[in-house]
């Protein structure tokens, strides 16, 4: 068999297992070819606090609340578990709250926090009023007008006998499109096509 015959024969073969592999492909590609929003949460702004009492130890139970927007958990909470809320279901107060933080200006945000040793019959409460600029670093006089705020979150840092430490998030969504699977294969597809195109190109020539 001349080397042109090999050629040739080899050329073949390799179209028609790329005729094959395109078919297969756009047929699982058929099922759905689109693109999926890879949702990810940006902080617009976070607030860090440490609350403690020297004076007992052991089990206690803590709750934080900002803005009417409550935050419960205790001693037996695994440390850096994040508590999200996202809506009025989540708690009433949220619309409210997300409302005082795009309206413009820079309020004053309720900030209540409280532990308390049940065993011991002994807690604290600190209530607060500082604005925006102080919780959130936000500009002085501004506050989140224009962002779209997605949800209010507690990371409950550090879980000590004596107290806690935590950090609130104003959360935004950030989105980025990626290919869904489905997607992939059918990108996979056209490229079987162009790559069988060029060959035919090449054995033509």
């Amino acid at each position: 068999m001349s080397i042109k015959c090999v050629h040739n024969f080899v050329v073949t073969q390799i179209n028609t297992m790329l005729k094959h592999l395109m078919v297969a492909l756009a047929s699982a590609a058929a099922i759905g070819v689109g693109f999926a929003s890879n949702v990810e949460a940006a902080v617009l702004g976070s607030y860090q606090r440490q609350i403690s009492e020297s004076t007992a130890g052991g089990s206690w139970q803590g709750a934080v609340s900002i803005g009417g927007v409550g935050f419960g958990f205790s001693s037996n909470t695994v440390a850096g578990t994040t508590f999200t809320v996202a809506s009025n279901a989540d708690d009433p107060e949220y619309s409210t709250f997300v409302a005082l933080l795009t309206n413009g200006n820079s309020d004053s945000i309720s900030l209540e926090e409280s532990l308390f040793f049940p065993l011991e019959g002994i807690g604290i409460g600190i209530f607060q009023l500082p604005d925006e600029t102080l919780l959130f670093g936000v500009p002085a006089g501004t506050d989140f007008l224009g962002s779209s705020i997605a949800s209010i979150s507690l990371t409950l840092n550090e879980v000590f006998l004596d107290g806690y430490s935590y950090t609130l998030a104003i959360n935004s969504e950030t989105s980025e499109d990626v290919p869904e699977p489905a997607s992939m294969l059918g990108l996979l597809a056209v490229g079987a096509v162009a790559a069988g195109g060029a060959l035919k190109k090449k054995a033509a020539a």
